[in-house]
């Protein structure tokens, strides 16, 4: 039986995002300039493989940022109380 995989519209979204993309065809370019058009019109295994492998490092950014900012934050309210006493 086939494992069958699930998107929300957000990742679907997402991944038509990235199908637009430049660094999708600056991958392709990378590899060969022939049929360029041809090879863009398409969508394959490589691109959702590609897409997730961004999607993932963009949340794991993310995922820094906001721990970065929930600290500085309970920096500022731990300055903030000893500025008061």
């Amino acid at each position: 039986m086939e494992k069958r995989t699930y998107f929300t519209k957000k990742q679907l979204i997402s991944f038509g995002n990235y199908l637009l993309s430049n660094e999708r065809t600056e991958s392709f370019k990378v590899i060969s300039m022939d049929n360029l058009e041809e090879r863009l019109s398409r969508v394959n295994h490589s691109d959702v493989e590609n897409w997730k492998e961004v999607s993932k490092n963009i949340q794991d950014e993310t995922s820094r940022e906001e721990r970065l900012e929930l600290v500085i934050m309970r920096l500022q309210n731990i300055a903030d109380t000893l500025i008061q006493q």
